[in-house]
């Protein structure tokens, strides 16, 4: 009887002390960032332009009222009246969307933004709704333009992507509009931190009239999901508990 109170005991002892073990395991959660009011007071704006002036171009950036999904939401619209090429794009860094990878470097990043794209027909020619994220470290910009769905004009589309990493996301100069694909942000727990936002523009590269582009934005969201932590300490206390108690175990059948 003795002896199997104290077999009784032994299991009730490792199915606590493995508890414990599993509970104390690093489990770092994931980061979300969502806008879904854009509201610009929570935003930095940087502009390049080039050869507006020529095309006749006027560009605002704006939180629309009436439009979302649902509204409010980002209103980006371009008008040219003459007949030449020209660039605007627009960077967004959010205020509120930051994330130091002191706290738990950064193995992947999920992106997601619905657009609502709307232009003078036969003028431009977008064959797919598109998001540019923008990240900002250490001064520096880094983009990746996002593909998504054939572009049905005037029909709000999501644009997302799942597990990028570092390499997706290219150095970015805002003053030349030029990108450096050999450089990339430093996702690692030594890197800076990194503020998340997005692009918005327009790069009309044909002549084939004067028009109008707009471009809504809505539901932006960031989520950014770090490395898990080494487990090898927890792994070797739970082996050396394993041992621990598989010699206590033999002892009592010994003694039984």
């Amino acid at each position: 009887m003795k002896t199997n109170a104290s077999l009784r005991i032994f299991k009730l002892s490792t199915l606590i002390l493995a508890m414990a073990v599993v509970s104390i395991l690093p489990c770092l959660a994931s980061t979300t960032f969502t806008d879904g009011t854009f509201n610009l007071a929570n935003y930095t704006q940087t502009d390049f332009t080039s050869n507006t002036a020529a095309a006749g171009a006027t560009f605002s950036v704006t939180q629309s009222t009436t439009s979302g999904n649902p509204q409010p939401s980002l209103d980006f619209h371009v008008d040219w009246t003459v007949n030449t090429t020209f660039t605007v794009f627009v960077g967004l860094i959010n205020s509120g969307f930051t994330y130091n990878p002191a706290s738990g470097a950064i193995s992947t990043i999920d992106v997601s933004l619905d657009k609502n794209i709307t232009f003078t027909d036969s003028i431009l020619n977008v064959p797919n709704a598109t998001a540019s994220a923008l990240l900002e470290q250490n001064g520096n910009f880094y983009l990746d333009t996002v593909t998504g769905p054939a572009l049905v004009q005037g029909t709000w589309q999501t644009v997302s992507a799942t597990g990028l990493t570092a390499s997706d996301f290219s150095l970015y100069d805002l003053t030349t509009n030029t990108l450096d694909n050999t450089m990339h942000p430093d996702f690692s727990a030594a890197g800076g931190v990194i503020d998340f936002g997005l692009r918005v523009g327009l790069g009309h590269v044909n002549t084939l009239g004067t028009g109008s582009f707009e471009s809504l934005s809505d539901n932006l969201s960031f989520t950014i999901t770090p490395v898990p932590e080494p487990r090898s300490t927890f792994s070797l206390l739970f082996g050396s508990l394993v041992t621990l108690l598989g010699a206590t175990r033999l002892r009592f059948l010994r003694q039984a």
